[in-house]
């Protein structure tokens, strides 16, 4: 899934599940039933929702929408190309060199260089109190 399909799942779902902004961690933390048999959740399938929350909230700072706010697929496009949103999306060159191509970025490997990236920004706003 790109950041982009991640995003508007977030907002608008995808018209067989609603929005997962409207799941809580309660919804995916209980039981699956899988071909039938009730299986308890992995770790994998609630951190993607941890994570999906993360980046998606991310991308909303970064596009300035409210949390009550619910962009049209459209306007997320539209959000999704703007400065802002990519200032804070991994960079189109990897750390190799190679180009990379926009929707090729998959939801799971931009949250992985945006945590990474936001803790060394972090790590050199720190003022030495020496």
């Amino acid at each position: 899934m790109s950041v982009l399909q991640a995003w508007q799942s977030w907002h608008q779902g995808d018209g067989t599940i609603p929005p997962l902004k409207v799941l809580e961690q309660v919804d995916v933390t209980d039981n699956h039933i899988v071909n039938g048999k009730s299986r308890p959740i992995r770790a994998s399938e609630a951190r993607y929702l941890q994570h999906l929350k993360w980046l998606c909230m991310e991308l909303n700072k970064a596009a300035n929408i409210m949390p009550r706010n619910t962009p049209s697929c459209s306007e997320l496009v539209l959000l999704y190309n703007s400065e802002a949103v990519q200032n804070i999306l991994p960079p189109s060159t990897t750390e190799n060199s190679h180009l990379r191509r926009a929707e090729e970025l998959n939801r799971k490997h931009a949250v992985t260089v945006m945590k990474r990236a936001k803790r060394s920004r972090e790590g050199t706003n720190v003022i030495s109190e020496d």
